[in-house]
């Protein structure tokens, strides 16, 4: 979650996650971030870092492969550009693993957007396998980098769904189905 401390969170902008319904633990499926940027935009050269938990199974973003499992791609509103990249072990304890976001040729301006579908099955990916194991806080981190200083800070984040078993998650409560993924350990 954001730091709602800081003067500047709302400025930066905000993400939702979609859907907002838990997603089932083990499953194939796909959800989508879209990140909003606020008042100070983001120039070129700057970018958005969304970071996992190091304890998490879920399949890894690649961007290579549409028919390959964790197909990964964004889709952006306005006059710039969104290169993506994934690295499992790249940022600090415990949002270790991270999908960074550059912005080039251009830049966004207030109101702009990125969304960013994990496990896109439009063009015949199995989609992204959420985690095998029920966890009461799934948490994505957002990190917004307005200028290409380096400088990151977090972004105001709304509507994380929980991972549960048998149902569906990825931020909040478990609720156990007998027979499923993940019952004996709720």
């Amino acid at each position: 979650m954001a730091d709602q401390t800081s003067p500047y969170s709302a400025d930066l902008g905000t993400a939702s996650v979609s859907p907002r319904e838990p997603l089932e633990i083990g499953t194939w499926t796909t959800y989508s971030l879209t990140y909003k940027a606020g008042r100070f935009g983001i120039d070129d050269g700057g970018g958005l870092r969304v970071l996992f938990r190091l304890a998490t199974d879920q399949t890894p973003p690649q961007f290579n492969d549409p028919k390959a499992p964790g197909y990964t791609t964004a889709e952006v509103s306005g006059d710039f550009q969104a290169s993506l990249s994934y690295s499992p072990f790249g940022f600090q304890r415990p949002y270790i693993k991270g999908l960074e976001i550059g912005i080039s040729g251009g830049f966004m301006d207030e109101g702009d957007e990125i969304t960013l579908c994990f496990g896109d099955q439009r063009e015949g990916s199995p989609g992204m396998r959420i985690q095998t194991f029920a966890e009461h806080n799934f948490e994505l981190l957002v990190l917004a980098n307005p200028s290409p200083r380096g400088i990151t800070c977090p972004c105001p984040i709304s509507q994380l769904s929980p991972c549960i078993p048998a149902r569906r998650w990825i931020g909040g409560r478990c609720c156990p189905v007998p027979g499923r993924w993940g019952t004996n350990s709720v």
